[in-house]
């Protein structure tokens, strides 16, 4: 039997935030995700009886965000040119984060980045390499409970033309449980 399996990397090319190369204001927009519903003891339980079935534990599910470049986040405009625009998400009781965009489509010379508050964890850069016919792009989970996005595109001829659509347009926030394990998004 063969068995063949198709899957699409993160092609990831190193760099520094365009937020560390500037002197940027750390004072961001922060988009809490809702997660007051989650019951972090059911999920225990579920992760328990799963154990005594010699099952993996759960690794996380996912909540839906519904934020764009147009109407969230925070725009800035670098010394170099460049606009900036970059947004702090919480999960309040997640050991870890990731994101899955569904509707992901970086113009040429566009820059995107992920990383947790510290900047200790920077994932990226994701350029127009990254495109995909799907439109769909998620990154890995950072440990902790934030994480912030951070976009660039220098203006092509005075005129600023963003990432296609939104940025975050009905995706999902991969929220982990609290025994810190992965998800696969």
């Amino acid at each position: 039997m063969l068995i063949s399996i198709v899957g699409y990397g993160q092609i990831s090319k190193g760099g520094t935030p365009k937020s560390l190369s500037f002197q940027v204001s750390n004072t961001l927009s922060t988009y809490e995700v809702i997660t007051a519903s989650i019951s972090w003891s059911q999920i225990k339980l579920e992760n328990f009886l799963r154990a005594l079935e010699n099952l993996p534990p759960r690794g996380g599910f996912s909540l839906p965000v519904n934020k764009n470049i147009w109407n969230d986040g925070t725009w800035e405009r670098l010394p170099d040119g460049t606009m900036m625009w970059r947004m702090k998400i919480r999960a309040p009781g997640a050991t870890s984060v990731g994101l899955v965009f569904d509707q992901f489509e970086l113009p040429e010379d566009a820059e995107l980045f992920i990383y947790n508050e510290d900047k200790s964890i920077v994932l990226g850069v994701f350029t127009a390499e990254n495109n995909h016919p799907s439109e769909i792009f998620s990154v890995q989970v950072i440990p902790n409970e934030v994480l912030i996005v951070e976009y660039t595109e220098k203006p092509q001829q005075g005129q600023f033309k963003p990432i296609k659509g939104q940025a975050i347009k009905n995706g999902e926030v991969a929220v982990i449980n609290l025994q810190g394990g992965r998800t696969n998004i």
